[in-house]
């Protein structure tokens, strides 16, 4: 069930898919959505970017190296304040940097892309009809020495 990607569309999936932090999601997002990303950071007090690029080690329990870093597994665990909520966004949904709310894409000089959309994660057997490519990295000389960071890349974004 895919949603355009403004506020009120995060807001519908988030209540529908992360009943078990909805409150804590839910006190904030007003604040959150009339904020912009910079006004946050002030309040964070640090680059919510830099800490999302330190990615977790562990996708089962949602560990990160950096305690900043909020996956699900740790907003269940927290208080739920507005930075944090703010670092699950960032984290957990990947509502990053350049998320305007609007439902578009936003490149870095402000020009409107495409439209965004939101839809809940599905296993890729699910997905009828789904036909599925393997891609592996190679170098310029055609070694695999890409393959190594494979799992990392896939628990980043699985």
């Amino acid at each position: 069930n895919a949603r355009q990607a403004t506020w009120d569309g995060v807001e519908y999936l988030l209540e529908m898919e992360y009943p078990e932090v909805w409150d804590k999601i839910n006190i904030h997002l007003p604040q959150i959505r009339s904020m912009t990303i910079e006004q946050i950071y002030d309040v964070a007090g640090y680059d919510m970017e830099t800490v999302n690029l330190v990615g977790r080690y562990d996708c089962d329990t949602g560990e990160s190296h950096d305690e900043r870093y909020i996956s699900l597994q740790r907003l269940i665990k927290r208080k739920g304040s507005l930075v944090e909520v703010r670092q699950f966004l960032y984290d957990e949904i990947g509502i990053k940097r350049l998320y305007t709310g609007l439902g578009h894409t936003l490149n870095d000089d402000g020009e409107k892309g495409s439209p965004e959309y939101l839809a809940r994660n599905m296993k890729l057997d699910l997905i009828e009809g789904l036909v599925s490519v393997s891609i592996v990295p190679v170098d310029e000389l055609g070694t695999d020495d890409g393959l190594g960071k494979m799992d990392e890349f896939c628990c980043s974004i699985g």
